[in-house]
């Protein structure tokens, strides 16, 4: 059954619509150790499987977004645990 609306005369003000933000993809790490091969500039020229998963592992991480496994990949390459 249809409900039936009535105009009350009144201004109606309309309520702010809630913009989502973008979810980025989550990849587990052997997806990115894949990668590292496949595609040279996903972390940079001599990073290879190996390095990206010990990466992950030093970090304790077993998915990130890509964000975050350049971060992870990073800090690994610096020497520091994320």
């Amino acid at each position: 059954m249809a409900k039936a609306i009535g105009n009350t005369g009144g201004t109606s003000i309309a309520e702010p619509v809630e913009t989502k933000k973008a979810v980025e993809s989550r990849y587990s790490a052997f997806e990115f150790a894949k990668a590292a091969d496949a595609d040279k500039n996903l972390f940079g020229a001599g990073v290879t499987q190996d390095i990206v998963a010990a990466a992950f592992f030093v970090a304790g991480k077993q998915d990130a977004t890509k964000t975050e496994a350049h971060e992870i990949v990073k800090k690994f390459l610096e020497g520091g645990r994320k």
